[in-house]
């Protein structure tokens, strides 16, 4: 059963990420239809991408109990890793940082 809570989260928290990059129209910001120069809306769909290893980890550790629950290393590993991997600059700093402690949250 908790494999099966365990997948299905971090996938729900994944979509999460890429449909808000979806929502359109977002006057100022990377939207389906609209990139700036140092974002793009592709960057944006390969980080909702990344990001399942990272909530799936949260959802881990809060499976575990709270007591020694560390959650700064998900979220810099999601911002490094996205940073690292796709051509634009930062674009989960924010998302991270609500979305790895409802990981964690819903492990719990």
């Amino acid at each position: 059963m908790q494999a099966s809570i365990l997948e299905d989260f971090s996938r729900a928290l994944s979509l999460a990420l890429i449909l808000e990059a979806s929502a359109w129209p977002k006057p100022g910001n990377v939207h389906r239809l609209r990139d700036r120069p140092d974002l793009r809306y592709e960057a944006f769909l390969a980080t909702g991408v990344m990001a399942y290893s990272y909530f799936r980890k949260g959802i881990k550790r809060g499976l575990k109990g709270w007591r020694s629950i560390v959650l700064g290393d998900l979220i810099y590993g999601l911002v490094s890793d996205s940073m690292r991997k796709t051509p634009s600059s930062n674009t989960c700093l924010g998302s991270s940082t609500l979305l790895i402690p409802l990981s964690l949250g819903l492990g719990r």
